[in-house]
């Protein structure tokens, strides 16, 4: 009897997984490559359903029943305590909000304040500032050391002491300096 070889592809479609984790269980099962192809016996593909299928099935648990009186009430013992435990949990988280509800109030407040403060200030008047007013300022740069760029915008010129300066008889002097 003679065993059937099936591809990748083949195998992929079989299981409903990718060709690449075909590969990879070829790899880990150590399948031979013929032709420079695995080729996966069927004896190797039952294998992998065999797994898939235990792997997959869900196992159900019945709920046990008591069987004694006296495990019923020991659940009871155990529930009450539960339920003592998340009562005085809750006891504090009610505390914890409690302060948190004081500290947002006393924060509201203060902003208020601070608001109000802030409105006041404004309302003021600015002090006059005589000597400041009596001087003109034409531009911000001394003469003769602005330009007009593109948008026609005073830019100031690079000075002999600037990193941007170039020399006006050659522009590429510093082309190839390495910095």
């Amino acid at each position: 009897m003679k065993t059937q070889y099936y591809s990748t592809t083949e195998v992929a479609d079989i299981l409903n997984i990718s060709n690449r984790a075909v590969i990879k269980r070829c790899v880990k099962s150590k399948v031979k490559k013929k032709n420079k192809v695995y080729k996966v016996p069927q004896s190797t593909l039952d294998e992998w359903q065999n797994h898939r299928s235990k792997s997959t099935l869900k196992v159900v648990r019945e709920p046990v029943r008591n069987s004694v009186p006296n495990q019923a009430m020991d659940e009871n013992v155990l529930l009450q305590e539960r339920i003592q435990v998340l009562a005085q949990s809750n006891k504090k988280i009610l505390e914890v909000l409690g302060r948190l509800n004081n500290e947002l109030a006393s924060l509201k407040k203060s902003t208020r304040t601070s608001e109000n403060q802030n409105q006041e200030f404004l309302q003021e008047e600015e002090p006059e500032y005589p000597i400041i007013d009596r001087i003109e300022y034409n531009s911000v740069h001394p003469p003769n050391t602005t330009e007009k760029n593109k948008d026609g915008k005073d830019v100031p010129k690079p000075s002999m002491n600037s990193v941007d300066f170039v020399s006006s008889y050659n522009p590429n002097w510093n082309k190839d300096a390495d910095y």
